[in-house]
């Protein structure tokens, strides 16, 4: 039987099935399947239906109701209607919302109210064509009201509203909430958002914190908005908390994004550590944009002060510039750069420049991108007018939409010479790949006019950054070698060095004549360590005040974290040491470079040092020790006397014993020398200070200090050097000490004291003691103290220069007799 129904055009139904009427038991029995029912535009497709109904007395029975999407079975009464209801796969879309769902719940039809409650879930849910993931939910529904509570991934939305009217409350717990979309990605988010939805009106308010990912760029953000939406036109605004922006290695903290929106126009300011500043707007019509602002801070070290200027109009062009200067190690780089992408071709232009520090001066070509060209204007760098490297002009080319660049070759010259080549990519950044070799002998001419040293050969490089990865290598292929006027024989040797941006390596081992030089080192971006030892290194040193040559042994290890260095050695040395005079101290030297340095040395000699004196020489052995800050260290060396002879007063002193110590805050003297006089041996003892030192004068067999004292003078000759012995005697002469000081005190230190024999008309034998100070130059005074009886021998008196060859002195004696002497030295034509 085939059955045609048509009800007032609500849906139309055809049926093909079989029915069954009682007509004593007043039922009918309906089962069969409907095909292309259509309710409310809902396609339903093929149906199978089950009706057993009863008529005449209280209509009643029931129905099943079986199709692709939905299953209904239940009881009816006259109108009324109860039972199950299951939604399998439903399709629901509207110009707001869609999804795919499913659900179990009761179903009734009562006095003309039709509900529903019961659970589900939602696939592929998607808000304003944005995609959200899954829920499940409650619902409550009863005619074309609703209540209903769903759960999804990191977010629960309850609410209620009508579907007639297509309105909606509710309000979004986010809780650890992830989006992601393309290039944009949303996670970890947390926090409330308000909903308000009429069928021509949506507004939206929260406060909400959480993270931002898109193309290098990392926000973390904690936000407030408010916002609203009139016949499609939306308004309103937002206040976020920029708590870190980073983008690739570069991070910034504590910043604030304002924001309004109005007639499709967003208007916006930002300000990130008080460095970033700017403001701009974006119309939400055809999605242009403009924005403009200023950089003023550092970058990885480099201080940068930049105003740009930024505008678009969505996918059809982007057109901006930068300008300023930055301080980058120490030189001053202009920056004057433009850009312009256009229908998928990006043209740039980065201006060139020249830039100086100190004796450095350094010449950057112009680069230049148009269609797909790149060009290199080349660069140079130069030490005052010499040119030491030279990278030449290249072309390269650009693939905008790879976002990839390549310059293929780059020619090197100059002091290294080579080839380099610069890649760039928009997942691995810049890398620069190049291979040479650097002249050492010409390279060694930078540091030759400080230290007089000069390294002869080739020392082969390669380098590849590898984007954020450096890899690097550097190789003697041939001996390399060593020269300095600090060395006493030339040094032949190799070296390599190899990193790959988390290690590093590298030796260098040089040898001759016996000698050999080694460090071993080892380290990381944070930090390098190195072991070196030497052998028999012949080390000269050649001055105004001192002339070695010594023989230098030892091993050591240095430590650094590339900001601060600290180096421990135990060093030993032997040989000759010619000290002419000692050095006067040097003011203290505050450069910052020294403060970061820290000593710990300990000093030895492994074999007798002989240390040659104006006044002869001595030899011993050294020990001691440099401890802490290079610029302020603390030491104390010993040289430990074992022999030795001096001449003083025409005569030989040999060095019995001693010591000399001297440290950062005294010196100390312990001396013993000792002449042989005709009748016996004259003893000396020095202890002290070695400016002022106590003498102990003694003989064998004894005599009297005086006695002592005159027949060492009375060799004649002078007692000057670095120990200078005419001037510790003269302390043993009360007058002459106390003069002597009391002459230091007023007029200073620059006093010069000599002590000589004299022979009175008698044939007295004496001794006399001169002190004299030039007071300016042409003003000097003296005092002479003798132990004669002529008052003519001990005076004061003084000298002053009236021109070139004009002076005139006098004297007063001992006796208060006066003395004048006119003095003139010139030519005169008798």
């Amino acid at each position: 039987m085939r059955v045609y129904f048509l009800l007032r055009g609500k849906f139309q139904v055809f049926f093909s099935g079989s029915v069954f009427a009682n007509l004593i038991e007043k039922n009918i029995r309906l089962d069969g399947n409907v095909q292309n029912l259509a309710v409310d535009n809902i396609n339903l497709k093929t149906a199978r239906v089950k009706l057993e109904t009863r008529y005449g007395q209280g209509e009643g029975g029931e129905v099943e109701f079986t199709s692709e999407m939905f299953y209904i079975k239940g009881k009816f009464y006259g109108r009324d209607f109860i039972g199950k209801l299951s939604v399998k796969g439903f399709p629901y879309w509207d110009d707001r919302l869609s999804a795919t769902i499913f659900y179990e719940g009761d179903l009734s039809y009562l006095k003309g109210d039709l509900q529903t409650k019961g659970i589900g879930s939602a696939l592929n849910v998607s808000a304003y064509g944005r995609k959200i993931g899954n829920l499940t939910f409650n619902l409550s529904f009863k005619n074309s009201s609703y209540q209903i509570v769903g759960k999804g991934n990191g977010f629960q939305v309850s609410g209620e509203g009508t579907i007639t009217e297509k309105v909606f409350r509710g309000k979004v717990d986010l809780e650890e909430f992830s989006w992601k979309e393309k290039d944009l990605e949303i996670s970890d988010v947390i926090g409330q958002i308000f909903i308000q939805v009429d069928e021509k009106k949506v507004n939206l308010n929260g406060k909400v914190e959480g993270k931002v990912k898109s193309e290098g760029l990392e926000l973390l953000t904690l936000s407030e908005f408010y916002l609203k939406s009139l016949d499609g036109k939306l308004g309103g605004e937002f206040v976020s908390e920029l708590k870190s922006v980073k983008y690739r290695d570069f991070e910034l903290k504590n910043g604030l994004l304002r924001g309004t929106i109005k007639d499709g126009d967003v208007t916006f300011s930002y300000t990130i550590e008080e460095k970033l500043k700017g403001s701009g707007k974006v119309s939400l019509r055809d999605f242009s944009f403009s924005t403009q602002g200023k950089w003023q801070g550092e970058i990885k070290g480099s201080l940068l002060r930049l105003s740009y200027a930024l505008q678009g109009a969505a996918k059809k062009f982007i057109k901006g510039s930068i300008k300023g200067e930055g301080k980058i190690r120490g030189f001053l780089v202009p920056v004057d750069a433009s850009l312009e992408i256009r229908e998928d071709k990006l043209n740039a232009s980065f201006r060139g420049f020249r830039t100086q520090k100190g004796m450095l001066t350094l010449d950057f070509g112009r680069v230049d991108l148009e269609n797909g060209r790149l060009s290199f204007g080349g660069a140079s760098v130069k030490l005052n007018s010499e040119e030491i490297i030279r990278f030449s002009p290249a072309e390269g080319s650009f693939d905008f939409k790879a976002r990839k660049a390549e310059i293929p070759a780059i020619n090197i010259q100059g002091y290294a010479y080579g080839q380099a080549r610069i890649l760039y990519s928009s997942t691995s950044g810049f890398n620069l790949v190049s291979e040479g070799s650097i002249d050492l002998g010409k390279s060694s001419k930078l540091i030759r006019s400080k230290t007089q040293t000069t390294v002869i050969g080739n020392l082969y490089y390669y380098i590849n950054t590898d984007g954020t990865k450096l890899n690097i290598a550097f190789l003697s292929k041939e001996p390399i070698e060593f020269r300095s006027r600090y060395l006493g024989t030339p040094l032949v040797g190799n070296a390599y060095f190899f990193g790959d941006g988390s290690i590093f390596k590298g030796s260098v081992n040089f040898t001759g004549n016996g000698s050999s030089f080694k460090i071993e080192a080892q380290g990381t971006e944070r930090k390098l360590t190195a072991d070196f030892s030497l052998e028999r290194i012949p080390i000269i040193y050649n001055d105004a005040n001192l002339r070695g040559n010594v023989l230098l042994r030892g091993r050591g290890y240095l430590e650094t974290d590339y900001q601060n260095f600290r180096l421990t050695s135990e060093l030993s040395l032997g040989g000759i040491v010619f000290v002419q005079s000692f050095p006067k101290q040097k003011k203290d030297r505050k450069e910052e470079f020294r403060e970061r340095i820290t000593l710990d040395l300990k000093i030895s000699s492994y074999e007798s040092l002989r240390v040659y004196l104006p006044e002869g020489y001595i030899y011993g052995f050294l020990d001691g020790y440099v401890k802490g800050k290079l610029n302020d260290p603390d030491y104390k060396i010993k040289f430990s006397l074992s022999g030795g002879e001096l001449r003083y007063f025409n005569r030989k002193f040999h060095v019995k014993s001693g010591s000399y110590e001297f440290g950062k805050k005294e010196d100390e003297i312990n001396l013993t020398i000792a002449s042989s006089l005709p009748e016996y041996v004259v003893l000396i003892d020095l202890k002290g200070n070695p400016d002022y030192p106590k003498v102990l004068l003694r003989s064998e067999p004894p005599k009297e200090p005086r006695q002592i004292l005159a027949d060492l003078i009375s060799g004649g000759g002078r007692a000057e050097g670095l120990i200078s012995l005419g001037d510790v005697l003269a302390s043993q002469i009360p007058q002459m000490g106390a003069l002597a000081k009391g002459l230091e005190r007023t007029l200073g230190t620059e006093v010069s004291i000599s002590v000589s024999p004299q022979i009175g008309s008698s044939g007295e034998l004496g001794v006399s003691t001169k002190i004299s100070k030039d007071i300016t130059d042409k003003l000097s005074i003296e005092y002479q103290q003798s132990s004669l009886k002529d008052p003519r021998k001990s005076y004061v008196g003084g000298e002053a220069k009236i021109s070139s060859g004009t002076s005139i002195g006098g004297r007063i004696n001992s006796d208060r007799s006066k003395e004048v002497k006119l003095r003139i030295r010139g030519k005169f034509g008798f």
